[in-house]
Protein backbone atom coordinates (compact mmCIF):
# COMPACT_ATOMS: atom_id res chain seq x y z
CA UNK A 1 0.00 0.00 0.00
CA UNK A 2 2.82 2.40 0.86
CA UNK A 3 4.52 1.62 -2.44
CA UNK A 4 1.28 2.40 -4.31
CA UNK A 5 0.98 5.73 -2.50
CA UNK A 6 4.57 6.65 -3.33
CA UNK A 7 4.01 5.81 -7.01
CA UNK A 8 0.81 7.86 -7.09
CA UNK A 9 2.58 10.80 -5.49
CA UNK A 10 5.47 10.50 -7.98
CA UNK A 11 2.93 10.43 -10.82
CA UNK A 12 1.19 13.58 -9.59
CA UNK A 13 4.49 15.44 -9.14
CA UNK A 14 5.65 14.36 -12.61
CA UNK A 15 2.44 15.55 -14.27
CA UNK A 16 2.51 18.87 -12.41
CA UNK A 17 6.12 19.46 -13.51
CA UNK A 18 5.40 18.52 -17.13
CA UNK A 19 2.35 20.79 -17.36
CA UNK A 20 4.15 23.64 -15.59
CA UNK A 21 7.19 23.40 -17.87
CA UNK A 22 4.85 23.25 -20.88
CA UNK A 23 3.22 26.51 -19.78
CA UNK A 24 6.58 28.18 -19.04
CA UNK A 25 8.03 27.20 -22.43
CA UNK A 26 5.05 28.73 -24.23
CA UNK A 27 5.29 31.83 -22.05
CA UNK A 28 9.03 32.10 -22.73
CA UNK A 29 8.59 32.21 -26.51
CA UNK A 30 5.47 34.36 -26.32
CA UNK A 31 7.35 36.99 -24.30
CA UNK A 32 10.12 37.11 -26.93
CA UNK A 33 7.78 39.44 -28.86
CA UNK A 34 9.54 38.71 -32.13
CA UNK A 35 8.50 40.60 -35.22
CA UNK A 36 5.83 39.11 -37.46
CA UNK A 37 7.29 36.91 -40.18
CA UNK A 38 6.10 36.66 -43.79
CA UNK A 39 3.11 34.35 -43.40
CA UNK A 40 1.78 36.30 -40.42
CA UNK A 41 2.08 39.56 -42.32
CA UNK A 42 0.24 38.12 -45.30
CA UNK A 43 -2.65 37.13 -43.05
CA UNK A 44 -2.50 40.47 -41.22
CA UNK A 45 -2.78 42.37 -44.50
CA UNK A 46 -6.24 40.85 -44.90
CA UNK A 47 -7.55 42.45 -41.71
CA UNK A 48 -5.26 45.42 -40.99
CA UNK A 49 -7.13 48.16 -42.88
CA UNK A 50 -10.55 46.51 -43.11
CA UNK A 51 -13.65 46.99 -41.00
CA UNK A 52 -14.58 44.27 -38.52
CA UNK A 53 -17.07 42.48 -40.76
CA UNK A 54 -15.02 42.36 -43.95
CA UNK A 55 -11.91 41.42 -41.98
CA UNK A 56 -13.66 38.33 -40.65
CA UNK A 57 -15.93 37.33 -43.52
CA UNK A 58 -14.44 38.96 -46.61
CA UNK A 59 -12.20 37.46 -49.27
CA UNK A 60 -8.70 36.52 -48.21
CA UNK A 61 -5.81 37.31 -50.52
CA UNK A 62 -2.05 36.64 -50.37
CA UNK A 63 -2.68 32.84 -50.47
CA UNK A 64 -4.21 32.83 -46.99
CA UNK A 65 -7.05 30.91 -45.41
CA UNK A 66 -8.25 31.29 -41.83
CA UNK A 67 -11.50 30.71 -39.88
CA UNK A 68 -13.81 33.78 -39.79
CA UNK A 69 -14.25 33.87 -36.01
CA UNK A 70 -10.50 33.51 -35.47
CA UNK A 71 -10.01 36.58 -37.69
CA UNK A 72 -12.90 38.43 -36.02
CA UNK A 73 -11.54 38.01 -32.48
CA UNK A 74 -7.98 38.76 -33.65
CA UNK A 75 -9.17 41.97 -35.28
CA UNK A 76 -11.10 43.03 -32.17
CA UNK A 77 -8.13 42.39 -29.87
CA UNK A 78 -5.74 44.23 -32.22
CA UNK A 79 -8.00 47.29 -32.41
CA UNK A 80 -8.31 47.42 -28.61
CA UNK A 81 -4.52 47.27 -28.15
CA UNK A 82 -4.03 49.82 -30.94
CA UNK A 83 -5.68 52.40 -28.67
CA UNK A 84 -2.91 52.41 -26.07
CA UNK A 85 0.32 50.90 -27.44
CA UNK A 86 2.42 51.29 -30.61
CA UNK A 87 3.34 47.59 -30.27
CA UNK A 88 -0.24 46.44 -30.79
CA UNK A 89 0.69 43.89 -33.46
CA UNK A 90 1.98 41.58 -30.72
CA UNK A 91 -1.62 41.27 -29.50
CA UNK A 92 -2.40 39.17 -32.56
CA UNK A 93 -0.68 36.28 -30.79
CA UNK A 94 -2.91 36.41 -27.69
CA UNK A 95 -5.48 33.94 -29.06
CA UNK A 96 -2.85 31.34 -30.11
CA UNK A 97 -1.15 31.71 -26.72
CA UNK A 98 -4.31 31.37 -24.62
CA UNK A 99 -5.58 28.40 -26.63
CA UNK A 100 -2.17 26.72 -26.28
CA UNK A 101 -2.37 27.02 -22.48
CA UNK A 102 -5.92 25.65 -22.45
CA UNK A 103 -4.70 22.78 -24.65
CA UNK A 104 -2.07 21.72 -22.11
CA UNK A 105 -4.60 21.12 -19.34
CA UNK A 106 -7.26 19.86 -21.74
CA UNK A 107 -4.91 17.28 -23.21
CA UNK A 108 -3.93 16.00 -19.78
CA UNK A 109 -7.60 15.33 -18.98
CA UNK A 110 -8.08 13.75 -22.41
CA UNK A 111 -5.07 11.49 -21.97
CA UNK A 112 -6.52 10.13 -18.71
CA UNK A 113 -9.74 9.25 -20.55
CA UNK A 114 -7.97 7.19 -23.22
CA UNK A 115 -4.96 5.88 -21.28
CA UNK A 116 -4.93 3.98 -17.98
CA UNK A 117 -1.24 3.20 -17.50
CA UNK A 118 0.30 6.14 -15.61
CA UNK A 119 3.63 5.82 -17.43
CA UNK A 120 1.80 6.13 -20.76
CA UNK A 121 -0.05 9.20 -19.50
CA UNK A 122 3.29 10.81 -18.59
CA UNK A 123 4.74 9.89 -22.00
CA UNK A 124 1.70 11.31 -23.80
CA UNK A 125 1.93 14.62 -21.96
CA UNK A 126 5.68 14.90 -22.62
CA UNK A 127 5.01 14.43 -26.33
CA UNK A 128 2.32 17.11 -26.22
CA UNK A 129 3.76 19.70 -23.82
CA UNK A 130 7.32 19.64 -25.19
CA UNK A 131 6.54 19.45 -28.91
CA UNK A 132 8.37 22.33 -30.60
CA UNK A 133 5.68 22.86 -33.22
CA UNK A 134 2.95 23.31 -30.62
CA UNK A 135 5.24 25.63 -28.65
CA UNK A 136 6.11 27.66 -31.73
CA UNK A 137 2.53 28.08 -32.91
CA UNK A 138 1.50 29.27 -29.45
CA UNK A 139 3.16 32.59 -30.42
CA UNK A 140 2.41 32.72 -34.14
CA UNK A 141 -0.50 34.66 -35.65
CA UNK A 142 -2.00 31.59 -37.31
CA UNK A 143 -4.86 29.32 -36.31
CA UNK A 144 -2.93 26.08 -35.78
CA UNK A 145 -2.75 26.39 -31.99
CA UNK A 146 -6.48 27.09 -31.87
CA UNK A 147 -7.16 24.07 -34.07
CA UNK A 148 -5.41 21.70 -31.66
CA UNK A 149 -7.25 23.29 -28.72
CA UNK A 150 -10.66 23.00 -30.37
CA UNK A 151 -10.10 19.32 -31.21
CA UNK A 152 -9.27 18.61 -27.57
CA UNK A 153 -12.30 20.52 -26.23
CA UNK A 154 -14.69 18.85 -28.68
CA UNK A 155 -13.35 15.41 -27.74
CA UNK A 156 -13.64 16.22 -24.03
CA UNK A 157 -17.27 17.27 -24.47
CA UNK A 158 -18.14 13.64 -25.22
CA UNK A 159 -17.04 12.55 -21.74
CA UNK A 160 -19.03 15.21 -19.88
CA UNK A 161 -22.37 15.16 -21.71
CA UNK A 162 -25.09 12.71 -20.76
CA UNK A 163 -27.31 12.75 -23.84
CA UNK A 164 -29.91 10.56 -22.15
CA UNK A 165 -30.51 13.18 -19.44
CA UNK A 166 -30.24 16.16 -21.79
CA UNK A 167 -33.37 18.27 -22.29
CA UNK A 168 -34.50 19.26 -25.80
CA UNK A 169 -33.36 22.86 -25.25
CA UNK A 170 -29.99 21.71 -23.93
CA UNK A 171 -29.57 19.41 -26.95
CA UNK A 172 -30.26 22.33 -29.30
CA UNK A 173 -27.82 24.47 -27.32
CA UNK A 174 -25.16 21.80 -27.64
CA UNK A 175 -25.90 21.50 -31.36
CA UNK A 176 -25.48 25.27 -31.76
CA UNK A 177 -22.17 25.13 -29.86
CA UNK A 178 -20.89 22.44 -32.23
CA UNK A 179 -22.21 24.53 -35.14
CA UNK A 180 -20.13 27.54 -34.08
CA UNK A 181 -16.88 25.57 -33.61
CA UNK A 182 -15.97 25.24 -37.34
CA UNK A 183 -16.21 29.02 -37.75
CA UNK A 184 -13.41 29.33 -35.21
CA UNK A 185 -11.53 26.20 -36.27
CA UNK A 186 -12.08 24.59 -39.67
CA UNK A 187 -10.56 21.31 -38.52
CA UNK A 188 -13.11 20.78 -35.75
CA UNK A 189 -15.33 19.57 -38.61
CA UNK A 190 -13.32 16.35 -38.66
CA UNK A 191 -14.07 15.40 -35.04
CA UNK A 192 -17.53 16.83 -34.35
CA UNK A 193 -19.43 14.25 -36.48
CA UNK A 194 -17.66 11.42 -34.66
CA UNK A 195 -18.46 12.94 -31.27
CA UNK A 196 -22.12 13.47 -32.23
CA UNK A 197 -22.48 9.90 -33.54
CA UNK A 198 -20.79 8.43 -30.46
CA UNK A 199 -22.86 10.60 -28.12
CA UNK A 200 -26.14 9.46 -29.68
CA UNK A 201 -25.12 5.83 -30.20
CA UNK A 202 -24.67 5.29 -26.45
CA UNK A 203 -28.45 5.63 -26.05
CA UNK A 204 -29.69 4.55 -29.46
CA UNK A 205 -31.84 1.43 -29.82
CA UNK A 206 -35.01 0.32 -31.66
CA UNK A 207 -37.27 1.64 -28.90
CA UNK A 208 -35.81 5.13 -29.22
CA UNK A 209 -37.02 5.28 -32.83
CA UNK A 210 -40.54 5.51 -31.42
CA UNK A 211 -39.54 8.12 -28.85
CA UNK A 212 -40.42 11.57 -30.21
CA UNK A 213 -38.42 13.39 -27.55
CA UNK A 214 -35.32 11.36 -28.41
CA UNK A 215 -35.78 12.11 -32.14
CA UNK A 216 -36.25 15.83 -31.45
CA UNK A 217 -33.14 15.89 -29.26
CA UNK A 218 -31.19 14.08 -31.96
CA UNK A 219 -32.31 16.52 -34.65
CA UNK A 220 -31.56 19.43 -32.31
CA UNK A 221 -28.01 18.14 -31.98
CA UNK A 222 -27.41 17.27 -35.64
CA UNK A 223 -29.26 19.86 -37.74
CA UNK A 224 -27.43 23.02 -36.52
CA UNK A 225 -24.06 21.44 -37.31
CA UNK A 226 -25.15 20.34 -40.79
CA UNK A 227 -26.51 23.80 -41.60
CA UNK A 228 -23.32 25.40 -40.26
CA UNK A 229 -21.10 23.03 -42.27
CA UNK A 230 -22.96 23.75 -45.54
CA UNK A 231 -22.92 27.51 -44.90
CA UNK A 232 -19.22 27.50 -44.05
CA UNK A 233 -18.37 25.40 -47.11
CA UNK A 234 -20.22 27.83 -49.40
CA UNK A 235 -18.59 30.79 -47.67
CA UNK A 236 -15.09 29.39 -48.07
CA UNK A 237 -15.59 28.01 -51.56
CA UNK A 238 -17.27 30.95 -53.23
CA UNK A 239 -16.67 34.00 -51.05
CA UNK A 240 -13.71 33.94 -48.71
CA UNK A 241 -10.77 32.29 -50.45
CA UNK A 242 -9.43 33.70 -53.71
CA UNK A 243 -6.36 31.48 -54.00
CA UNK A 244 -7.72 27.94 -53.94
CA UNK A 245 -5.57 26.84 -56.87
CA UNK A 246 -2.35 28.06 -55.27
CA UNK A 247 -3.17 26.55 -51.87
CA UNK A 248 -4.07 23.20 -53.43
CA UNK A 249 -0.80 23.15 -55.34
CA UNK A 250 1.22 24.21 -52.30
CA UNK A 251 -0.28 21.48 -50.09
CA UNK A 252 -0.50 18.80 -52.77
CA UNK A 253 1.40 16.27 -50.60
CA UNK A 254 -1.48 16.36 -48.14
CA UNK A 255 -4.04 14.99 -50.59
CA UNK A 256 -4.96 11.40 -51.41
CA UNK A 257 -5.13 10.32 -55.06
CA UNK A 258 -7.21 7.38 -56.31
CA UNK A 259 -4.48 6.37 -58.78
CA UNK A 260 -1.95 6.26 -55.93
CA UNK A 261 -3.62 4.29 -53.08
CA UNK A 262 -0.48 4.26 -50.93
CA UNK A 263 -0.92 8.04 -50.51
CA UNK A 264 -3.40 7.16 -47.73
CA UNK A 265 -0.50 5.78 -45.70
CA UNK A 266 1.87 8.47 -46.92
CA UNK A 267 -0.08 11.42 -45.52
CA UNK A 268 0.05 9.91 -42.01
CA UNK A 269 3.68 8.91 -42.46
CA UNK A 270 4.62 12.47 -43.50
CA UNK A 271 2.66 13.95 -40.61
CA UNK A 272 4.35 11.76 -38.00
CA UNK A 273 7.66 12.77 -39.55
CA UNK A 274 6.60 16.42 -39.20
CA UNK A 275 5.55 16.06 -35.56
CA UNK A 276 8.71 14.20 -34.50
CA UNK A 277 11.26 14.96 -37.20
CA UNK A 278 14.42 13.53 -35.59
CA UNK A 279 16.10 11.07 -35.41
CA UNK A 280 15.07 9.93 -38.88
CA UNK A 281 15.11 6.15 -38.35
CA UNK A 282 13.07 6.11 -35.14
CA UNK A 283 10.51 8.58 -36.46
CA UNK A 284 10.12 7.17 -39.93
CA UNK A 285 10.10 3.50 -39.02
CA UNK A 286 9.44 2.94 -35.33
CA UNK A 287 6.78 5.61 -34.70
CA UNK A 288 5.01 4.89 -38.00
CA UNK A 289 4.82 1.19 -37.15
CA UNK A 290 3.59 1.94 -33.64
CA UNK A 291 0.93 4.26 -35.09
CA UNK A 292 -0.18 1.49 -37.44
CA UNK A 293 -0.37 -1.05 -34.62
CA UNK A 294 -2.28 1.44 -32.46
CA UNK A 295 -4.81 2.09 -35.23
CA UNK A 296 -5.37 -1.66 -35.76
CA UNK A 297 -5.77 -2.21 -32.03
CA UNK A 298 -8.43 0.53 -31.85
CA UNK A 299 -10.24 -0.94 -34.88
CA UNK A 300 -10.54 -4.28 -33.13
CA UNK A 301 -11.94 -2.68 -29.99
CA UNK A 302 -14.52 -0.21 -31.36
CA UNK A 303 -17.52 -2.51 -30.80
CA UNK A 304 -19.61 -0.98 -28.02
CA UNK A 305 -16.76 1.45 -27.34
CA UNK A 306 -17.92 4.94 -28.39
CA UNK A 307 -14.72 6.73 -27.36
CA UNK A 308 -12.68 4.48 -29.67
CA UNK A 309 -15.28 4.98 -32.40
CA UNK A 310 -14.60 8.72 -32.25
CA UNK A 311 -10.93 8.13 -33.12
CA UNK A 312 -11.76 5.94 -36.12
CA UNK A 313 -14.47 8.30 -37.37
CA UNK A 314 -12.04 11.22 -37.07
CA UNK A 315 -9.42 9.34 -39.11
CA UNK A 316 -12.07 8.53 -41.73
CA UNK A 317 -13.07 12.22 -41.87
CA UNK A 318 -9.43 13.23 -42.42
CA UNK A 319 -9.02 10.64 -45.17
CA UNK A 320 -12.28 11.71 -46.82
CA UNK A 321 -11.33 15.40 -46.78
CA UNK A 322 -7.89 14.62 -48.23
CA UNK A 323 -9.41 12.33 -50.89
CA UNK A 324 -11.92 14.99 -51.99
CA UNK A 325 -9.11 17.58 -51.85
CA UNK A 326 -11.16 19.73 -49.49
CA UNK A 327 -8.51 19.98 -46.79
CA UNK A 328 -4.94 18.62 -46.96
CA UNK A 329 -3.33 16.57 -44.22
CA UNK A 330 0.28 17.72 -44.28
CA UNK A 331 2.76 19.73 -42.24
CA UNK A 332 1.38 22.38 -39.93
CA UNK A 333 -2.12 21.91 -41.41
CA UNK A 334 -2.16 18.46 -39.81
CA UNK A 335 -0.99 19.69 -36.40
CA UNK A 336 -4.55 19.72 -35.06
CA UNK A 337 -4.57 15.90 -35.14
CA UNK A 338 -1.39 15.54 -33.06
CA UNK A 339 -3.35 15.06 -29.78
CA UNK A 340 -5.20 12.11 -31.32
CA UNK A 341 -2.05 10.77 -32.98
CA UNK A 342 -0.40 10.68 -29.54
CA UNK A 343 -3.35 8.73 -28.12
CA UNK A 344 -3.12 6.25 -31.01
CA UNK A 345 0.66 5.85 -30.64
CA UNK A 346 0.28 5.00 -26.94
CA UNK A 347 -2.46 2.40 -27.50
CA UNK A 348 -0.07 -0.54 -28.13
CA UNK A 349 1.44 0.06 -24.69
CA UNK A 350 -1.92 -0.25 -22.93
CA UNK A 351 -1.35 -3.96 -22.24
CA UNK A 352 -4.25 -5.02 -20.03
CA UNK A 353 -4.03 -8.61 -21.18
CA UNK A 354 -0.48 -9.01 -19.84
CA UNK A 355 0.79 -8.72 -16.30
CA UNK A 356 1.31 -5.27 -14.84
CA UNK A 357 5.09 -5.58 -14.47
CA UNK A 358 5.62 -6.49 -18.13
CA UNK A 359 3.31 -3.67 -19.21
CA UNK A 360 5.24 -1.13 -17.10
CA UNK A 361 8.61 -2.31 -18.47
CA UNK A 362 7.47 -1.86 -22.09
CA UNK A 363 5.91 1.52 -21.28
CA UNK A 364 9.07 2.66 -19.47
CA UNK A 365 11.29 1.76 -22.44
CA UNK A 366 9.05 3.80 -24.74
CA UNK A 367 8.94 6.65 -22.22
CA UNK A 368 12.77 6.85 -22.14
CA UNK A 369 13.06 6.86 -25.94
CA UNK A 370 10.36 9.54 -26.19
CA UNK A 371 12.06 11.72 -23.57
CA UNK A 372 15.39 11.37 -25.39
CA UNK A 373 13.91 12.30 -28.78
CA UNK A 374 11.90 15.19 -27.39
CA UNK A 375 14.72 16.90 -25.50
CA UNK A 376 17.76 16.09 -27.65
CA UNK A 377 16.36 16.43 -31.16
CA UNK A 378 13.63 19.01 -30.76
CA UNK A 379 15.88 21.43 -28.86
CA UNK A 380 12.85 22.21 -26.72
CA UNK A 381 14.81 24.17 -24.12
CA UNK A 382 17.58 25.60 -26.34
CA UNK A 383 15.54 26.32 -29.46
CA UNK A 384 16.19 29.73 -31.06
CA UNK A 385 13.22 31.22 -32.84
CA UNK A 386 14.17 33.50 -35.69
CA UNK A 387 15.01 36.91 -34.22
CA UNK A 388 13.56 39.13 -36.90
CA UNK A 389 14.33 42.21 -34.78
CA UNK A 390 18.01 41.97 -35.69
CA UNK A 391 17.70 43.25 -39.23
CA UNK A 392 15.22 45.96 -38.31
CA UNK A 393 17.61 47.26 -35.64
CA UNK A 394 20.29 47.55 -38.29
CA UNK A 395 17.98 49.52 -40.58
CA UNK A 396 19.36 52.62 -38.89
CA UNK A 397 22.77 51.89 -40.41
CA UNK A 398 21.52 51.48 -43.97
CA UNK A 399 18.50 53.74 -44.43
CA UNK A 400 20.58 56.68 -45.70
CA UNK A 401 22.25 55.03 -48.67
CA UNK A 402 24.71 56.58 -51.07
CA UNK A 403 23.72 56.81 -54.75
CA UNK A 404 25.59 53.60 -55.64
CA UNK A 405 24.28 51.53 -52.69
CA UNK A 406 21.31 49.13 -52.66
CA UNK A 407 19.57 46.80 -50.25
CA UNK A 408 18.88 43.29 -51.53
CA UNK A 409 15.94 41.35 -50.15
CA UNK A 410 15.02 37.78 -50.78
CA UNK A 411 11.47 37.70 -52.17
CA UNK A 412 10.07 36.15 -49.00
CA UNK A 413 12.25 38.22 -46.70
CA UNK A 414 10.80 41.35 -48.29
CA UNK A 415 7.50 40.41 -46.70
CA UNK A 416 9.12 40.09 -43.29
CA UNK A 417 10.09 43.73 -43.37
CA UNK A 418 7.12 45.09 -45.29
CA UNK A 419 7.61 48.82 -45.45
CA UNK A 420 3.88 49.47 -45.76
CA UNK A 421 3.35 47.85 -42.37
CA UNK A 422 6.30 48.69 -40.13
CA UNK A 423 7.06 52.09 -41.68
CA UNK A 424 3.51 53.20 -40.87
CA UNK A 425 4.15 52.38 -37.18
CA UNK A 426 7.86 53.05 -36.63
CA UNK A 427 8.56 55.58 -39.42
CA UNK A 428 11.53 53.95 -41.09
CA UNK A 429 13.04 55.77 -44.05
CA UNK A 430 10.77 54.81 -46.96
CA UNK A 431 13.12 56.26 -49.57
CA UNK A 432 15.61 53.41 -49.13
CA UNK A 433 16.46 51.87 -52.49
CA UNK A 434 16.01 48.15 -52.61
CA UNK A 435 16.28 45.23 -55.01
CA UNK A 436 13.87 42.34 -54.50
CA UNK A 437 15.17 39.00 -55.69
CA UNK A 438 12.43 37.33 -57.81
CA UNK A 439 13.31 33.82 -56.56
CA UNK A 440 13.23 32.11 -53.19
CA UNK A 441 16.97 31.69 -52.89
CA UNK A 442 20.19 33.44 -53.79
CA UNK A 443 22.13 31.94 -56.72
CA UNK A 444 25.47 32.74 -58.44
CA UNK A 445 23.51 33.23 -61.67
CA UNK A 446 21.42 36.01 -60.14
CA UNK A 447 24.43 37.67 -58.46
CA UNK A 448 26.20 37.71 -61.83
CA UNK A 449 23.34 39.76 -63.29
CA UNK A 450 23.67 42.55 -60.71
CA UNK A 451 25.29 45.72 -62.11
CA UNK A 452 29.02 46.13 -61.42
CA UNK A 453 30.47 49.07 -59.52
CA UNK A 454 27.69 49.08 -56.93
CA UNK A 455 27.60 48.30 -53.21
CA UNK A 456 24.94 45.89 -51.98
CA UNK A 457 23.54 45.06 -48.54
CA UNK A 458 22.07 41.55 -48.45
CA UNK A 459 19.53 41.09 -45.64
CA UNK A 460 18.32 37.66 -44.70
CA UNK A 461 17.01 35.65 -41.75
CA UNK A 462 17.30 32.13 -43.14
CA UNK A 463 13.78 32.60 -44.40
CA UNK A 464 13.91 29.57 -46.64
CA UNK A 465 13.36 27.48 -43.52
CA UNK A 466 10.02 27.92 -41.76
CA UNK A 467 10.67 29.51 -38.32
CA UNK A 468 9.32 26.59 -36.32
CA UNK A 469 11.86 24.26 -37.95
CA UNK A 470 15.00 26.39 -37.96
CA UNK A 471 17.95 25.63 -35.76
CA UNK A 472 21.54 26.81 -35.59
CA UNK A 473 22.85 23.99 -37.79
CA UNK A 474 20.40 24.75 -40.59
CA UNK A 475 21.08 28.49 -40.44
CA UNK A 476 24.83 27.97 -40.67
CA UNK A 477 24.24 25.74 -43.69
CA UNK A 478 22.02 28.40 -45.28
CA UNK A 479 24.57 31.14 -44.59
CA UNK A 480 27.36 29.06 -46.16
CA UNK A 481 25.21 28.54 -49.25
CA UNK A 482 24.72 32.30 -49.53
CA UNK A 483 28.46 32.94 -49.12
CA UNK A 484 29.17 30.43 -51.92
CA UNK A 485 26.80 32.42 -54.14
CA UNK A 486 28.89 35.54 -53.43
CA UNK A 487 32.28 33.91 -54.15
CA UNK A 488 32.87 36.11 -57.25
CA UNK A 489 32.17 39.32 -55.35
CA UNK A 490 34.16 41.33 -52.80
CA UNK A 491 32.61 40.96 -49.35
CA UNK A 492 33.16 44.19 -47.40
CA UNK A 493 31.43 43.36 -44.11
CA UNK A 494 29.23 40.77 -42.42
CA UNK A 495 27.04 41.58 -39.44
CA UNK A 496 25.23 38.73 -37.74
CA UNK A 497 23.67 37.86 -34.41
CA UNK A 498 23.93 34.69 -32.34
CA UNK A 499 21.04 33.17 -34.32
CA UNK A 500 22.78 33.61 -37.69
CA UNK A 501 20.51 36.32 -38.97
CA UNK A 502 22.83 38.49 -41.00
CA UNK A 503 23.58 41.49 -43.21
CA UNK A 504 26.28 41.02 -45.83
CA UNK A 505 27.83 44.08 -47.47
CA UNK A 506 29.50 43.32 -50.79
CA UNK A 507 30.48 44.94 -54.07
CA UNK A 508 31.01 43.86 -57.66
Amino acid sequence: MEKEQVLNKAFKISIILILAIGVLLRLKYFLDFRWLWGDEIRLLENIYCRDIFSAAFGQLTRAQSAPPLFLLFSKLIMEIFRLFTPHFLQSLRIIPFITSIISIFGFYILSTKYLKNKINIITANILFCFNMHLIYFSQDFKQYSSDACMLILVLLSFFYIDFGKLSKKAAIGLGLAYAVCPWFSFTSIFVIPGVIVATISKYFNKEQLQNKDFIKKTLGLIVPFIVSFITLYIHQKYIAVTSDAYLSKFWTKGFIYYYYPISILKIFYNSILYYLWEPAFLVRILYSLIFGVGTIKILFSIHNNPQKQIIILSLISVILAASLQIYPFDGRLSLYMFPLIIIIILQPFELKEYNKTFSNIISTIFFISTLFITIKYQETFTHKIMDLKMNLKNFQQITNLKPNEYIIFNKTTDNYYTYNLYNSIYNFNTSTRKIVIPIHDMSPKYIAKLPNGKVYYLLSSSDRQHPDRTNKKKRIKYLNRILMSLKNTQILDIKQDENYNYIIKFTK
